[in-house]
């Protein structure tokens, strides 16, 4: 007979992989942006600057969930907050669509990412591990 896992231990371990996953697809694509920010623009310090900051605080974002998923939460809940009011403030006078598009690609994926760790964290904190492995299996 195998040792199958309890579905719910299985539901918060895909739910928390799809996070990372999501997260890291999305901070390797603005680090890259990042990068490509210093090489293109005269070799100024604030283009410099500007870059690193872009790459310090998305690789921040990236490798917070592995450690501290509660921080990771409020970290990219906050982050996708800001750019949710802040890029149409900056962006005035670009079309509406370039505006949706950069907040789909720039606010959506650390909301997403940070609702779906505070999920997991407070589930967890109002769960004891323990419990959860010892229910009786369920075969199928």
């Amino acid at each position: 007979m195998k040792n199958k896992m309890n579905p719910i231990i299985r539901l918060f371990k895909i739910m928390r992989y799809a996070a990372r996953g999501l997260i890291i697809l999305w901070a390797i694509w603005w680090i890259f942006f990042g990068v490509v920010t210093i090489f293109s623009e005269p070799l100024e310090l604030s283009s410099i600057l500007i870059g690193i900051g872009i790459i310090i605080i998305f690789s921040f974002s990236a490798v917070c969930p592995w450690f501290w998923e509660r921080l990771a939460a409020i970290i990219l809940l906050v982050e996708g907050i800001i750019i949710l009011i802040g890029y149409p403030i900056i962006a005035f006078g670009l079309p509406v669509l370039t505006i949706i598009s950069m907040e789909i690609s720039l606010a959506l994926p650390p909301l997403l990412t940070g609702m779906l760790f505070y999920v997991l964290s407070k589930t967890v904190k109002r769960r004891n591990p323990v419990n959860i492995q010892n229910q009786p299996e369920i075969e199928s």
